[in-house]
């Protein structure tokens, strides 16, 4: 599961304590949702390099993004990961661990950490971005309710069940 924190710096802190708390956590829930569809689509394209070219394509379109949610120690979090069954009702997730680790019938085929490694402080820097703009917004009286969820470049990368669960 990819995990990315983003450090902000003292400008970017006097800017958040500006803004009202709910837009605070609309700034935070744009960053995630920004970087995290940055992240899903390099694992995506990582995936595919390391796949056969017979691949039926199940298991990169069960890749997805959970819902953004506050986490126990009161940050918000979205996750990254895969979900469902192939065709032949094989979980996504083992064939994804395997894959990624190997096993004692298959060599592994790193996709999902090296895709991380190599593109995190990217991410970092998209999310960065997107929440010194949203602030910037915000203080200027641009926000205001604005569904960050409707940002149609990024909505199809939003994909979670009915359950909210990924």
């Amino acid at each position: 599961m990819a995990s990315v924190k983003l450090r902000t710096s003292d400008a970017l802190i006097r800017q958040l304590s500006q803004i009202s708390g709910e837009g605070a956590d609309e700034a935070a829930k744009r960053a995630i949702y920004v970087g995290a569809g940055y992240m899903a689509e390099r694992i995506k394209e990582s995936l595919r390099g390391v796949v056969s070219e017979n691949a039926t394509g199940d298991l990169e379109k069960s890749l997805g993004i959970t819902t953004i949610k506050l986490n126990r120690r009161g940050d918000w979090a979205a996750k990254i990961g895969f979900h469902g069954y192939d065709r032949k009702g094989t979980s996504n997730i083992l064939k994804a661990r395997i894959l990624e680790s190997g096993s004692s019938k298959q060599r592994k085929r790193p996709f999902f950490s090296p895709a991380v490694k190599k593109y995190r402080t990217i991410a970092e820097e998209r999310m960065k971005n997107e929440a010194e703009m949203t602030i910037e917004k915000y203080l200027e009286g641009g926000v205001n309710g604005m569904d960050w969820r409707k940002i149609p470049a990024l909505l199809p990368l939003h994909r979670t069940d009915p359950g909210g669960r990924l």
